[in-house]
């Protein structure tokens, strides 16, 4: 039934319309996809250039009460 309301154009259109919107939607997914990357290296980054002081590094102690940084 609607392929013979629309006709051959018709369906044409929609089908293009159809191709954009997909091409929109995945754009826009791998744009999003960079962005957290880029928050994810740059927060590796500053972790690996400022670590935290050694007094606020957690300890592991074992039965004996001897204790290793974790």
């Amino acid at each position: 039934m609607v392929s013979t309301i629309l006709g051959k154009t018709g369906r044409a259109l929609g089908q293009a319309l159809a191709d954009v919107a997909t091409i929109g939607i995945s754009s826009e997914r791998s744009i999003r996809r960079g962005e957290v990357l880029s928050e994810q290296l740059i927060a590796a980054t500053e972790r690996a250039l400022h670590p935290p002081p050694p007094e606020l590094i957690a300890l592991t102690c074992n039965e004996s009460d001897t204790c290793s940084p974790s």
